[in-house]
């Protein structure tokens, strides 16, 4: 046999190169996904949400619906009834600022000091929505003190159905609020609301209440019904603390998304 005449096949090395490319493009690819999953898994286990994006609890105001002895017998009209069951009792931080302290000591050597802007906090508002035409408000409320005050207040003295009425939330405070209809000639009582203000809580200041575990705490309130001790602080981290975004759910959801993945390059490489 004359193997001179035989042509000896000639190695195409572009194309070789090309087919070994592209046998290696599912798995950079692979490997591109796996980086990718890796650098996300880190990222979330690391992760924490900003305290900015924390709120602070708050609590609910206390009011107790009083049951109504009214010994008038005219009846109201049907709008001044439904008015009042309307109307809607919440508290709120006060733009006032009050005296936080005992007032016997801004008394020096027989004189009366005022009090520095430093010593002063805000104060609690009571809000008192939905005052109508057909309708009243007269309020009763004391800041401790044996002699108590009184308003009236129509829907003319209201801003849009609503009013504010501040309180130093330092001491104890606590309301009447009584709704009356405004029908001439009778002016019969519809509802009657006792209602206790939350006192301001002087921990909510500390820094331990900035992190997300203080926020989440009832020892960080800003008000409060109760009394506080500065030692409850160290119990913080007993209360519930804010969850990172990384959980099991994330997990199985990356880990199937792999799993797609790399069984699609399987198939594409056989």
């Amino acid at each position: 046999m004359d193997f001179n005449n035989e042509e000896t096949p000639k190695l195409n090395l572009k194309k070789e190169r090309k087919m070994a490319n592209t046998n290696l493009l599912p798995i950079g690819i692979l490997s591109c996904i796996s980086v990718v999953l890796v650098i996300f898994l880190i990222f979330m286990m690391v992760y924490k949400p900003s305290d900015n994006n924390a709120t602070k609890v708050e609590i609910s105001l206390n009011v107790n619906d009083v049951k109504i002895e009214d010994k008038l017998t005219c009846e109201a009209s049907n709008d001044a009834t439904k008015d009042a069951q309307n109307i809607k009792l919440t508290y709120k931080k006060s733009e006032d600022k009050f005296y936080f302290g005992d007032e016997n000591e801004l008394i020096v050597d027989g004189d009366y000091r005022e009090p520095d802007e430093s010593e002063k906090r805000n104060g609690v508002d009571l809000v008192i929505d939905n005052i109508t035409n057909n309708i009243y408000v007269y309020v009763e409320y004391s800041n401790g003190e044996s002699d108590s005050d009184g308003l009236k207040f129509t829907y003319k003295d209201s801003k849009d159905g609503k009013v504010t009425i501040s309180f130093n939330s330092f001491k104890k405070s606590s309301a009447s609020v009584y709704v009356y209809a405004a029908d001439e000639g009778c002016n019969k009582l519809l509802k009657h609301y006792d209602v206790e203000l939350p006192k301001y809580n002087k921990l909510s200041e500390d820094k331990r209440c900035d992190s997300d575990d203080g926020k989440e705490s009832k020892y960080c309130v800003q008000y409060t019904y109760d009394d506080i001790e500065e030692s409850n602080l160290n119990k913080l981290k007993e209360g519930k603390t804010k969850e990172s975004k990384f959980d099991l759910k994330s997990i199985a959801v990356v880990f199937v998304l792999f799993i797609i993945a790399a069984v699609l390059i399987y198939i594409k490489l056989r």
